[in-house]
């Protein structure tokens, strides 16, 4: 994710966002759970995501482009399917954009969190 040209910050964080500046960050909303398991060993799993967009909008056409920002993210993740390394053995099969950008939380100091939700197949040799 950190390779997305556009993206409106400098870095992508996992699972953590300053309480006070502008950031975005994946968070895990469960586990990865095996979907199918192989005879010989492997096995495809499932991972579901989020990614969070925290700004402090300047009314509403911030918040249109907050969206429009994590679509458009969301739009080129699932076309980079085969340039994700997810190290030996794994391979990703699928990667999908489960929802839409939406508005997902609001804060006393008027920031606001925006996310879409992903998953993404992958398989285990």
């Amino acid at each position: 994710m950190n390779r997305y040209p556009q993206k409106p910050v400098d870095k992508i964080e996992f699972e953590s966002l300053d309480p006070d500046e502008p950031g975005m960050a994946l968070s895990v909303i469960q586990g990865a759970y095996k979907v199918e398991e192989y005879i010989n060993g492997s096995y495809l799993a499932e991972y579901q995501f989020k990614i969070i967009y925290r700004l402090q909008p300047d009314g509403t056409d911030g918040r249109l482009k907050a969206d429009e920002s994590l679509n458009r993210m969301a739009d080129w993740l699932t076309q980079q399917t085969e340039t994700i390394d997810l190290g030996q053995g794994k391979t990703v099969k699928d990667l999908v954009c489960n929802s839409r950008s939406s508005l997902f939380g609001r804060y006393q100091d008027m920031s606001e969190d925006h996310q879409i939700l992903m998953s993404m197949t992958y398989e285990v040799q």
